[in-house]
């Protein structure tokens, strides 16, 4: 009987490693994403039952290779430590976090971006100490709200996404809410996308010439060329807004 006990107790302690290892990340004790995704599908479904809405929020740790390279990856798993703690501190209930990749998080919580937007002085900066050191982290976060923004789970994260690459994108903003502005550029990102391949086979995008002309002599010395497109449906199309697509 104390042999057949022990057996079931290891028995019992495997299947618990092995739940640990199925659902939930090694470094945070978070659960993946696989099974944040799951339950966030879930949670949308029986959405209707509350009356406030559901904020997706993508959270970037900045320079975490910087951090590996110079201070080593011990010192860049203590600031993904260190970011899951301070999410798991700050982020209200009912709520749930999922470390994502290497160093992105993300995170749902039932409540508006706004009040989201309130505690992110919070957990955007934070401070390691190492060796004597003092190791600045800071933080960017992207947010997106269910229904508001998407009405679906694909697309909700989608929005967050994109309002997380543009808060990359701004200087000394660490905190992006996707609106309305934000979903008229992605509509048009698209609109463009979908154009795009039609238009170079076409050749619809051409050179215009611009002259250089030397202010001394009055002399055409070269031209500059630039790429102008000018789209049926959406008119004329600028490289800065084609070139990256």
């Amino acid at each position: 009987m104390r042999t057949l006990e022990s057996l079931l107790s290891e028995q019992a302690l495997a299947q618990e490693r092995l739940r640990k290892m199925a659902y939930e990340d090694a470094l945070t004790g978070l659960p993946i994403y696989a099974r944040f995704r799951e339950l966030l599908d879930k949670r949308l479904a029986a959405h209707k039952a509350w009356d406030t809405p559901i904020t997706l929020a993508f959270i970037d740790i900045d320079n975490l290779k910087h951090i590996n390279d110079i201070y080593g990856y011990a010192v860049g798993d203590q600031a993904i430590q260190q970011t899951a703690r301070l999410l798991a501190q700050h982020l209200p209930e009912p709520r749930m976090i999922s470390r994502r990749t290497g160093d992105e998080f993300v995170a749902w919580l039932q409540t508006e971006t706004a009040h989201l937007q309130g505690i992110t002085q919070s957990i955007t900066r934070f401070n390691l100490d190492y060796e004597g050191n003092t190791i600045p982290v800071s933080l960017t976060v992207g947010a997106a709200s269910y229904p508001q923004d998407a009405q679906t789970a694909d697309d909700l994260i989608f929005c967050a996404e994109y309002a997380l690459k543009q808060a990359k994108q701004r200087v000394r903003q660490s905190f992006v809410i996707f609106d309305n502005q934000l979903g008229q550029n992605l509509i048009r990102i698209k609109q463009i996308e979908s154009r795009l391949k039609a238009a170079i086979r076409n050749r619809e995008i051409r050179p215009f010439y611009q002259p250089e002309v030397n202010m001394l002599t009055g002399q055409l010395s070269g031209v500059e060329a630039l790429a102008r497109w000018q789209d049926p449906d959406l008119g004329w199309i600028t490289p800065n807004e084609f070139i990256p697509i």
